[in-house]
């Protein structure tokens, strides 16, 4: 028998030995090095496997290097890269998924998140280093615990502007509020002697000849403060009235005006119009003075017209003290139908490491979307505009892109043509819109 004192010995020490090793557990299956990638497979489990990868905009002797250290660490793994052509690479990516069949790994954008999450294979959050990433672009992948892809690079809608053409009218410095832009345009702005523009001040006003038109309306009405979409009725609210000091107002429609008021012929800031060419080609060709768009299309402009002089801003905002932007980027996310989505979470792992993620980024020319490296691309004058508006760029709840920008080009028509008010012409398209989640 034993004594009471012993039992008692042995009872504590039983605790101590439980709490010892529930504390080295903890440790072994919770802790970190945040330096490097956290595997997300074991070496036992990786047995002849094929990935496929659907990329856009980067050539596979971007990923060549970093396909290859992978595939020397995981000899057992073949990857493959598809560089596909963006015109139809939603509805492709769409219609290989729901056939069973399409790629391991795909590009993904932020702004299709509500619309093709149950496309992907999450992974849990604790299996991304999400730290690493700035955190409004992570944030966008983000569901109740789960990563639904993880960025590759940021980029948000800035103003670019044709400086030479700002030196003539005696101009040094790019407008930054709404109303020194209206004033700009008026000052840059050129007309005929029977009326015509010949020169246009801003690429504003219309949709189909304007690259991005929906995203500039939707920056608006974000900046007018405007909630695209109410969490607490579920519905689109673009059309919802607010009082202010001036008594009840619609902010929505505030926007849709100013925006359209550009391509009214009756307006001060009359200055665009659809017989333009599209505003890329305007704005390269010296046709119009600015226009809104974002970094991945310097590259576009520097290609059509290498000895374009021209700079780029941030966005003009309607409140100094609370400035917004649009945001647009791409993730890489894992497809549902992947039979191998834990091997394919760990290469994306792997690519975006840290001693990994500059040889992407770098040959990508691209922002990178990871905090440590966001100061490498301050000295670019034409990327820094950009970097400073990742802290207020903003991804609008959009559940299906296309018919958002279908609808809003509508709209913007409707009250080009003088078919409709900004009123009914928003009254139409709320409604529209809420179909679509219907």
């Amino acid at each position: 028998m034993l004594s009471v004192k012993k039992i008692i010995v042995f009872g504590i020490a039983a605790f101590l030995l439980l709490i010892i090793t529930g504390v080295a557990v903890y440790f072994l299956l919770f802790s970190k090095d945040d330096k490097k990638p956290i595997q997300v497979i074991t070496e036992t489990k990786i047995k002849n496997v094929e990935l496929e990868i659907w990329g856009l905009f980067d050539d596979i002797s971007i990923y060549s290097p970093i396909i290859n250290e992978y595939q020397k660490l995981h000899p057992e793994v073949t990857i493959s890269y598809k560089k596909m052509v963006f015109d139809d690479y939603e509805t492709n990516l769409i219609n290989s998924i729901a056939s069973g069949k399409g790629p391991d790994i795909f590009y993904f954008n932020n702004n299709w998140v509500y619309k093709h999450l149950d496309k992907i294979s999450p992974i849990k959050a604790q299996n991304v280093p999400s730290n690493r990433f700035i955190k409004a672009t992570i944030d966008d992948f983000i569901k109740k615990g789960l990563v639904y892809g993880v960025p590759l690079n940021v980029d948000n809608l800035a103003l670019f502007y044709n400086k030479d053409l700002f030196a003539i009218q005696g101009l040094s410095n790019p407008p930054r509020t709404w109303d020194q832009f209206a004033d700009y345009t008026q000052v840059l702005t050129k007309f005929s002697s029977d009326g015509k523009i010949i020169r246009s001040g801003a690429s504003m006003g219309t949709f189909s000849n304007i690259n991005r038109a929906a995203d500039i309306l939707l920056t608006l009405m974000m900046q007018n403060r405007v909630d695209i979409f109410d969490f607490t009725t579920g519905k689109v609210a673009i059309n919802k009235t607010v009082l202010s000091k001036e008594g009840e107002i619609n902010p929505s429609e505030d926007a849709l005006r100013f925006y359209t008021d550009f391509a009214n012929s009756e307006k001060k800031i009359y200055t665009w119009n659809d017989g333009f060419n599209y505003s890329i080609d305007a704005f390269t060709s010296g046709e119009v003075a600015m226009m809104f768009n974002y970094a991945y299309n310097i590259s576009v402009i520097k290609d059509r017209a290498p000895y374009l002089n021209f700079g780029i801003s941030q966005m003009p905002s309607q409140y100094k003290n609370s400035p917004i932007t649009h945001s647009n980027y791409w993730a890489l996310s894992v497809s549902r139908n992947s039979l191998n989505s834990e091997v394919s979470w760990d290469f994306i792992n792997f690519l975006t490491a840290e001693e990994n993620y500059p040889k992407y980024f770098e040959k990508a020319n691209v922002i990178p979307a990871q905090q440590k490296f966001i100061d490498i691309k301050k000295t670019d004058p034409l990327l820094r505009p950009f970097i400073d508006q990742l802290i207020y760029s903003k991804t609008p709840y959009i559940l299906d892109q296309a018919k958002v920008e279908r609808i809003l080009k509508q709209a913007i028509n409707a009250v080009t043509s003088g078919a409709l008010t900004t009123k009914k012409a928003l009254e139409q398209a709320e409604d529209r819109l809420n179909l679509i989640i219907q």
